[in-house]
């Protein structure tokens, strides 16, 4: 097992200017000119910004996967 060394591939393919643009727009039309405050979707805001939208903090938890009963 030692002799592994696995190679990251990237992930998916580049989105195009005009789509990010397009999902900003519905996301301030949905959610308010303030929807990059909301914690659930720092993706979008990760991707429209330019950074990496694949990178999770997996020792973060995600409030989606949460119990509604727990909240």
């Amino acid at each position: 097992m030692r002799m592994l060394n696995p190679t990251q591939l990237p992930v998916g393919v580049k989105v195009k200017e005009a789509k990010i643009a397009d999902v900003g727009n519905l996301l301030e039309k949905h959610f308010g000119k303030n929807w990059r405050e909301i914690k659930t979707l720092q993706w979008y805001k990760n991707v429209i910004e330019g950074n990496e939208g694949d990178q999770v903090d997996e020792n973060e938890d995600c409030e989606c996967f949460l119990d509604p009963e727990e909240e």
